[in-house]
């Protein structure tokens, strides 16, 4: 006679409750806060989606030896500290993070300032950039250091604006 010891039935399903149950728990307590995150920052950028644009006509263009560029900064545009400005050219692309006292050596002011400033809410701001270029995407920064979605514009020549 052989005396084979094993789980029982009940304990056996006792323990698979259990492993389910730390499963769920460590599921709560890991992926849903990440989730949220992750949905509470895209929601930050639907609601400024329209707050930065730029502004077309004779002060966003280009000319051969410089590239202007006007922002406007819209109504609703709490929580913004700056803009992304990403410029194309001869299929390359700069990159420069626009804000208050921030300054390059390839960009200045409309007014020859080489302190860069950001536009009040409601106006614009037109910026000289010492390169020439085919277009431009600008996008806002927001103050928690997330860049929102940019919208592109096309650069005519200065001649025709």
């Amino acid at each position: 006679m052989s005396k084979k010891k094993g789980l029982s039935g009940i304990i056996a399903t006792v323990l698979l409750v259990m492993l389910t149950v730390a499963a769920a728990s460590m599921l709560f307590v890991f992926v849903v806060p990440w989730i949220r995150d992750m949905l509470d920052s895209a929601k930050s950028c639907s609601n400024l989606q329209e707050t930065v644009s730029i502004v077309e006509g004779k002060y966003t263009c280009f000319n051969s030896t410089a590239t202007k560029l006007m922002v406007r900064v819209n109504e609703g545009a709490e929580g913004v500290s700056g803009f992304s400005v990403s410029i194309t050219s001869s299929g390359s692309a700069k990159k420069y993070d626009i804000k208050n006292g921030v300054s390059f050596s390839a960009i200045s002011m409309y007014n020859g300032s080489t302190s860069l400033s950001v536009p009040d809410v409601g106006g614009a701001e037109t910026y000289v950039f010492n390169f020439t270029a085919e277009s431009v995407d600008v996008a806002p920064l927001l103050d928690t250091g997330k860049t929102c979605k940019a919208v592109n514009q096309k650069l005519i020549d200065c001649y025709l604006a």
